[in-house]
């Protein structure tokens, strides 16, 4: 499961839906949501142990790290729908970029 390393900018808010583990999201109507395809859609990710139930106050991270992810080192990370954090440079938003096979630097 992804976990949080290092937070350099991020802010609170209330999500708009559950939220679980790592997750691109966007602001509507001054809730945490899930982003979409579109660019420019994520303003951030969130990383949460467990769930967040909607409600609750939330961090959005936007200059983080991230570790203990499963992913590819050398590769950019793109919002790919429905809060899926990937692989996929035809669509979304760049969330980051893995410098590491573990670690994600988020940078939005």
């Amino acid at each position: 499961m992804p976990r949080i390393d290092k937070i350099a900018f991020s802010f609170r808010a209330i999500a708009g839906a559950n939220l679980t583990g790592l997750q691109a999201v966007k602001l509507t109507g001054g809730s945490v949501t899930l982003a979409g395809t579109a660019v420019g859609d994520a303003i951030g990710v969130t990383c949460v142990p467990g769930t967040i139930a909607a409600g609750r106050p939330v961090s959005v991270l936007r200059d983080a790290e991230i570790v203990e992810l499963a992913g590819s080192a050398g590769q950019a990370y793109f919002s790919v729908g429905g809060g899926t954090v990937g692989l996929t440079p035809t669509t979304g938003t760049k969330v980051g970029f893995a410098v590491e096979a573990d670690r994600l630097v988020v940078c939005l």
